[in-house]
């Protein structure tokens, strides 16, 4: 087993229109995950021979999070899709960052498509960090791998 991985940071790619913008703006993600869908099947003729086999695997929502901005070729493309009323696939990378800024390893989900743009943090009242107007975009993506 491998070091834990202390003090990282990340970066985003995202493969738009045959090329890759490189977002480092995000704070948060959400929603990497994996779940194995199971039946039992019988094998043989025996009633008592059953084995689990896999019958389906889901994956959750990818959900960044980043403070606003007045400039993202991100939101304009997200804005463009949805003013066209096409949902155009893209692949999407998030690099997990050592101390220098080096890649330690990769997710990569593909397929990816935004379903949500979620806009929060609204608060006249609001001081520190409650005080940034924030954005919460979802993506829905067919499968990821982690690569090393």
């Amino acid at each position: 087993m491998g070091s834990p991985i202390l003090g990282f940071r990340f970066r985003v790619d995202f493969g738009i229109d045959g090329f890759f913008i490189t977002d480092n703006g995000f704070s948060k993600i959400s929603g990497i995950t994996m779940s194995i869908n199971e039946e039992i099947k019988s094998v043989g003729s025996s009633a008592t021979n059953k084995v689990n086999v896999i019958k389906s695997i889901d994956y959750g929502d990818l959900v960044m999070e980043r403070a606003s901005s007045n400039s993202s070729e991100l939101i304009n493309w997200i804005s463009a899709q949805c003013m066209a009323r096409r949902k155009a696939k893209i692949p999407i990378v998030v690099s997990i960052l050592d101390d220098k800024g080096s890649p330690v390893f990769c997710y990569t989900f593909f397929n990816a498509y935004p379903v949500k743009w979620e806009t929060i943090n609204i608060d006249s009242q609001a001081t520190g960090s409650g005080a940034i107007l924030s954005e919460k975009i979802t993506f829905k993506y067919d499968y990821y791998t982690q690569l090393t």
